[in-house]
């Protein structure tokens, strides 16, 4: 096949590109790789797994005919193995989808999925970055608020929290991190408006009943009311707590807002706002530290989960590039990226080490 190469100066060339190996919700064995950058040490990207699991990564050929003989091989076989091919060899097509089983995982262990023309010996044309990491166990409680008013039967949340909490364990699952989610916790409250938390003493109140030490206490409502009307998601991490005198950490999410937005199906956009919280507890910050309305518009940064407003875009082919689709026609999904890689360009990068560093702390991220 003949390939045309537009430059300046110069261009990395990349025969076959590797991505997430789905599209759409967040999966739990199919976690969103490294791909930015192309710079030392890696030299391209990077598939974080937890030891003893298996995941998958699509193997897209951009630059390589569909039909011609690739092979993929572990470097080290002590750290993983590729699994589901004879002889490595790979099937033909524009894209495979690549079984990558862990073994005993480190801090993290290191090792290269190589891809090889023509033979498994042939010559490597690409590599992958395997990040196998120790399995490392973050606690969430959570808490189903029913709140009655003075003149109103009590309104609970109607959020299908289970699923909500599986989303939330595919996105940590990419860090190495596994959830262990205790039973939830169903808080009786009277407020003054039935199923709203308010702010000031009614938000207090939440952080203060039944709060369950040594794990994160995530609480849906009904409804929420935070500093504007759009607010569906607020977190007080223990470092926020301290600095603005609230009882106790947690989280509130709200099935709706007092804009009169209902998101109470919508629990990929609700796993979103709680994993993104949970990001914070894990001392991680909003990308590059931007606040509204001075946000990066840039695609990396939409692509990450810790950027404020993360969808991908809200028209065209945009929000295609980092393979998480449309909710709706004109309403993309949000991303869920985690960063791997520490570019040197950037202010909060190196996110998993961030939070495996929190994690592991003394301190914890409770």
């Amino acid at each position: 096949m003949t390939i045309d190469i537009t430059y300046h100066k110069r261009k990395r060339l990349s025969l076959v590109r590797f991505s997430r190996a789905t599209t759409g919700n967040p999966v739990i064995d199919k976690p969103d790789p490294d791909t930015r950058g192309f710079a030392t040490p890696e030299f391209g990207a990077v598939l974080p797994v937890t030891e003893n699991k298996t995941v998958f990564v699509r193997l897209n050929r951009d630059n390589v005919d569909p039909g011609a003989d690739l092979f993929v091989k572990s470097s080290d076989e002590t750290i993983f193995t590729v699994a589901g091919l004879t002889g490595g060899k790979l099937p033909t097509g524009a894209t495979q989808d690549i079984q990558v089983a862990a073994k005993g995982g480190g801090t993290p262990k290191k090792a290269s999925l190589e891809v090889r023309f023509g033979a498994l010996d042939g010559p490597i044309i690409s590599k992958l970055a395997v990040f196998v990491f120790i399995k490392r166990t973050l606690r969430i409680t959570p808490h189903n608020l029913s709140i009655k008013s003075a003149s109103a039967a009590a309104i609970p949340s109607a959020v299908d929290i289970n699923s909500v909490i599986g989303l939330v364990r595919a996105i940590w699952a990419q860090c190495g991190l596994e959830l262990t989610v205790s039973a939830t916790v169903t808080d009786a409250h009277t407020f003054a408006v039935a199923g709203r938390v308010g702010r000031g003493i009614e938000r207090n109140k939440v952080l203060s009943a039944r709060f369950i030490p040594n794990t994160i206490n995530a609480y849906f409502a009904h409804q929420l009311e935070g500093s504007t009307p759009g607010t569906l998601g607020l977190g007080f991490s223990r470092k926020f707590i301290t600095d603005n005198g609230l009882p106790n950490p947690g989280i509130l999410l709200g099935d709706g807002n007092v804009a009169g937005t209902d998101r109470s199906t919508d629990n990929m956009w609700l796993a979103n706002d709680l994993a993104h919280e949970i990001g914070h507890f894990l001392r991680l910050d909003h990308t590059e530290r931007k606040e509204p309305p001075d946000n990066r518009t840039d695609l990396w940064s939409r692509r990450r989960l810790m950027h404020n407003f993360n969808t991908q875009g809200s028209s065209g082919d945009f929000h295609d590039q980092v393979g998480y689709g449309d909710r709706a026609p004109g309403d993309v999904r949000r991303g869920c990226f985690v960063s791997m890689k520490d570019l040197s360009q950037l202010t909060t990068d190196g996110e998993v080490a961030v939070v495996r560093s929190t994690i592991e702390s003394a301190a914890g991220p409770y």
